[in-house]
């Protein structure tokens, strides 16, 4: 069910929504929201790097107008050859890592070789106005880790700001 609400708020102004609403958070009538995303679907991905290197072709270069934390996501399933390993996921904003050594996302194989979901959102901390390069890093802490990027079922990377 599509809602569209028509406002003729200034400023930064509250929307006071009707008792059993979806709460839409701050709303800024002079926002510009950006979506960015790359998607893959040339071949899946693998590495066997226990630490963090690019994932291929999953960063975007976005252009803020003014400071304000950026929404970033994966979609895509994935596994880990080596039975209980893990595939680690880390979001890198103008290079640098956001998530530590084991990065923001831990996914864990339970069999070897059994893809499941690997998909999740990330919100970064408040980013300067400006450019900067949002980027995902993958590794594992053993065995070989592989992201399915086919056609049938693709990998996305995507971003939303400000």
């Amino acid at each position: 069910v599509g809602v569209t609400i028509k406002s003729t708020l200034t400023g930064n102004q509250a929307l006071n929504l009707p008792a059993g609403s979806v709460g839409l958070g701050e709303l800024n009538s002079n926002a510009l929201m950006t979506f960015s995303r790359v998607s893959r679907s040339a071949g899946d991905v693998s590495t066997s790097s226990t630490t963090f290197v690019p994932f291929t072709g999953a960063s975007v270069t976005v252009t803020l107008n003014k400071a304000g934390p950026a929404l970033t996501g994966m979609m895509g399933g994935c596994y880990n050859d080596a039975g209980t390993n893990r595939n680690d996921f880390s979001i890198f904003v103008d290079g640098v890592n956001q998530g530590g050594t084991t990065g923001d996302v831990q996914a864990t194989d339970d069999a070897g070789s059994s893809t499941h979901n690997c998909s999740f959102t990330y919100m970064t901390p408040s980013l300067t106005q400006g450019t900067h390069e949002i980027a995902l890093y993958w590794s594992v802490n053993s065995g070989t880790g592989t992201m399915r990027c086919s056609t049938s079922a693709n990998c996305t990377f995507w971003t939303l700001t400000q």
